[in-house]
């Protein structure tokens, strides 16, 4: 009862080690501890994503019992314990899954159905998912404003929700990029058609006002040139030293030289890392500057396309970048990889669109399809998913599933880039034009 039903793979010596592990990190009710079980133990901490990917045969197993979850076939006791449960070949969620660590007596059961229960949204499948929690997923499903599950398309077959055939389709995680409203001609409705459902968008009170108006479902995050706010932008480093959220804009050489000598003082590293400052370096960065950028625990925005910067060495160095992309992000990753010089992989550029735009925003668990994670997912058409880098050897790679390494679009020099079929923005689906 309350056991975790999953197959490992590998020696006998690495299972033993995950069975011990495992016996500290799991409760009863098969979630790691602290956390509040989800469908399909759509728990938001990494140990919980790894149990999606070995648990994505159980929902057959537990169809076949009433009494057990719709999920991991965990035996409730003939209590609800705010997890899945099956009715009618379906299966619904109770909706407080997200709330703190419920008691096995919290909601009674009737039947098989618990109360307060939602429905998962939909359900994408025969697709390639590129996932944080499983490096193989073909589907994932959707409830409310959140991913709820990962894994194959057997398993999302069994669901009984509505089904989106991705007919091979590449879906990844929407993208988000910082706007410079000063320049940017391009309204929300193109960056949306872009795949791009958050910017963050620095300009005057009345620009980010003009901008947000016709926002629609393209989430913003202003930066008031002005110094309105919780959040300001100011172009060079500021004399004073607000306590806001500060989005520094580099111009030139100049100022980049000034935020260098800057990161010497240990006050204004506190100061601006404890306010969540960051810097945008609008200036080509000297190589040799990838030190001390690196070392700063400051976010820093670059643009690829305007400039061929050292994004391999920066990431190298430990800097936390985003990019600055406009409304051509596969572009922009492009750049980044061919740059001359570059060392940046495929996956590391996807990130600074992604995962570390996220981060920028102190927000460590977005930017990434996964349990628990808010549901921006981009649908694209691609020709073919590489593992790729400027390197010839590594770009020729394959993805062959033995590598456990996700595959991302080609973006070899004159090849079509990827387009967009679909967009959804925390689970709601954002019309395009056509």
């Amino acid at each position: 009862e309350g056991d975790l039903r999953f197959q490992v793979v590998g020696s006998f010596r690495s299972r033993l080690f995950v069975l011990y592990a495992l016996s500290f990190v799991l409760r009863d009710d098969g979630c790691p501890k602290g956390r509040s079980p989800v469908a399909v133990h759509g728990c938001d901490d990494p140990r919980g994503a790894k149990i999606v990917s070995q648990a994505r045969n159980c929902v057959q197993q537990a169809a076949q019992s009433p009494d057990r979850c719709a999920v991991c076939g965990c035996d409730a006791r003939g209590q609800s314990v705010k997890r899945p449960v099956v009715q009618g070949g379906g299966i619904e969620n109770d909706e407080s899954a997200h709330a703190a660590q419920p008691t096995r007596a919290a909601i009674t059961r009737r039947g098989n159905v618990c109360k307060n229960r939602r429905v998962v949204n939909f359900v994408l499948y025969n697709g390639d998912v590129y996932s944080s929690a499983d490096p193989f997923a073909t589907a994932a499903s959707v409830s409310g404003d959140v991913v709820d599950w990962v894994g194959g398309d057997e398993a999302a077959q069994a669901m009984g929700s509505e089904l989106i055939d991705l007919c091979d389709d590449f879906a990844a995680p929407a993208m988000i990029t910082t706007v410079d409203l000063r320049s940017e001609e391009a309204t929300p409705r193109d960056f949306l058609a872009a795949g791009i459902v958050s910017v963050h968008a620095i300009g005057t009170d009345d620009q980010l006002r003009a901008f947000e108006e016709n926002a629609g479902a393209l989430r913003v995050v202003g930066y008031s040139l002005d110094g309105t706010g919780d959040r300001q932008a100011r172009v060079g480093l500021p004399d004073d030293r607000p306590d806001a959220a500060v989005y520094v804009v580099l111009d030139d050489l100049e100022a980049l030289n000034a935020y260098i000598e800057a990161l010497a003082d240990a006050d204004f590293k506190r100061h601006a890392a404890r306010n969540g400052w960051r810097v945008f370096a609008n200036v080509q960065i000297p190589e040799d500057f990838a030190g001390p950028l690196g070392q700063s625990p400051l976010p820093l925005t670059v643009d690829p396309r305007a400039f061929a910067q050292p994004v391999g060495a920066l990431l190298r160095e430990g800097a936390q970048v985003s990019f600055a992309s406009s409304c051509e992000p596969w572009e922009a990753m492009r750049q980044a990889i061919f740059a001359p010089g570059s060392t940046v992989s495929g996956r590391a550029a996807f990130n600074c669109l992604t995962r570390f735009a996220e981060r920028a925003l102190g927000n460590f668990g977005g930017g990434v399809i996964a349990p628990g994670s808010r549901a921006d997912i981009a649908r694209w058409k691609v020709e073919n998913l590489v593992v790729q880098a400027a390197d010839e050897r590594v770009a020729a790679w394959s993805t062959d599933p033995r590598s456990g390494t996700p595959g991302l679009p080609d973006l070899t020099p004159g090849t079509p880039l990827p387009e967009l079929v679909s967009l959804w923005s925390a689970g709601g689906p954002v019309e395009l034009d056509s």
